[in-house]
């Protein structure tokens, strides 16, 4: 009978009560538990702290409390459909990022924050730094080399200049022919 399921702390209860509240599966939470802490835990178990369901009629007074309390929140009289929920969906991405980089999976990780973003209504192009380097509108290359100048400053670092013009803009010579291609310049 070693197989028991641990018990968890009164911290990790009022986590799942909270998770459970907020649409994560009784699945996912007891394999996040396995991972974060490894507690084995079935997720039936875990299911007996939602009050929604056949297995939580007996979950006590208090979690049921604060289940309905934290569901009531997360929904604001919106659908009880978690995925119809913004700030659900915006949860789940942001597990789903947090998954993917633990994973090494950047470009993954990217993507879904870039889809949180977008979900919250601030597009890439509507957020800035804490560096102060806004990103809301398409620079010029004028005023995208001043950033870079004004960055490099900062940090210290030197900008050194490209010989000839940059790529794409179209360089053309003296009678509006297009200049053939130069050969490139040895490091």
């Amino acid at each position: 009978m070693g197989n028991r399921p641990s018990k968890l702390t009164e911290a990790q209860k009022v986590d799942v009560v909270l998770r459970l509240a907020g649409y994560d599966s009784p699945a996912a939470i007891a394999r996040s538990l396995k991972e974060e802490f490894g507690i084995e835990i079935r997720a039936s178990s875990i299911a007996f702290y939602d009050p929604t369901t056949p297995r939580g009629k007996a979950c006590p007074q208090r979690w049921a409390a604060l289940f309905h309390e934290t569901r009531a929140k997360i929904i604001a009289g919106l659908s009880d459909i978690g995925a119809a929920n913004k700030m659900v969906r915006v949860r789940w991405l942001d597990q789903m990022a947090r998954s993917q980089m633990a994973a090494d999976n950047s470009a993954e990780a990217r993507a879904l924050i870039r889809q949180a973003a977008e979900e919250m209504g601030e597009g890439v192009r509507h957020r800035h730094d804490h560096h102060g380097v806004f990103l809301h509108r398409n620079l010029t290359e004028v005023e995208l080399n001043a950033r870079i100048t004004a960055v490099a400053g900062r940090l210290g670092l030197a900008i050194v200049p490209l010989v000839g013009p940059p790529v794409g803009a179209g360089s053309e010579g003296a009678a509006g022919e297009p200049e053939p291609a130069r050969e490139p310049l040895s490091g």
